[in-house]
């Protein structure tokens, strides 16, 4: 079975990269930075926290539909969380870890020259694939680190949410180059248990049992594609 589905792949890669007729697809990898946090239900959530960065990886699929449309599959294994600092010397690094897969409308917009202008939207959705929580202490006298992985019963397993931005593709001898930015609005409430979140991050009573938190990012990506 391993070298069927290798085989097909492998066939699948070859089709790709050759025959004049498929030059309406094109594939490639993107990495870059994204900036996250959380979106409170609470507007005046009562514990400090601060958005934080983490690096982002994955691949894509583009499939041209016309000469300016086109849609984009594409996949990334995420870090989402957010840093707090309850009133005790603690410092809280919750980490949630999601297979995330975008499906993106792109609109090229019509321009004369090597480089290409975009914009796009559309949904994602996301898997977690594990969730932690990182608990640094630090008064300048002590300095400690403890990991928790015990929130399976404090966060939901999937999220969604909606996509949209820009990028500029720039055409190579050899390949194409990209660059993008774009803002992640999560739709879903990450919360299983708020109660039990707010035990296992150590927030005390900061969530109640209506409380919801919905994820955020700022992401700025760099591509190549072929």
């Amino acid at each position: 079975m391993k070298k069927r589905i290798l085989f097909i792949l492998l066939i699948f890669m070859a089709v790709l990269m050759t025959g004049s007729q498929l030059m309406a697809f094109d594939w490639g990898f993107k990495f870059g930075l994204s900036h996250i946090g959380y979106s409170f239900s609470d507007s005046s959530f009562p514990v400090e926290h601060e958005f934080r960065s983490e690096f982002i990886g994955g691949a894509f699929l583009g499939i041209r539909l016309s000469e300016n449309f086109s849609l984009q599959p594409e996949l990334y294994v995420a870090r989402r969380g957010m840093n707090f600092f309850p009133d005790n010397g603690w410092k809280y690094l919750h980490r949630i870890y999601y297979w995330e897969m975008p499906l993106l409308l792109k609109y090229r917009i019509p321009f004369k020259g090597r480089s290409v202008p975009e914009i796009f939207i559309g949904p994602y959705y996301g898997v977690k694939i594990a969730s932690e929580t990182v608990n640094i202490y630090d008064d300048f006298h002590e300095y400690m680190i403890d990991h928790q992985d015990n929130l399976e019963d404090a966060v939901q397993k999937w999220d969604y949410g909606l996509v949209l931005g820009g990028s500029v593709e720039v055409d190579t001898c050899l390949t194409t180059l990209l660059v993008d930015i774009r803002y992640c609005l999560g739709l879903a409430n990450i919360l299983k248990d708020p109660v039990a979140y707010s035990h296992h991050v150590r927030l005390n009573d900061a969530f109640l049992e209506n409380s919801s938190l919905k994820n955020r990012a700022l992401r700025i990506m760099f591509g190549i594609s072929f």
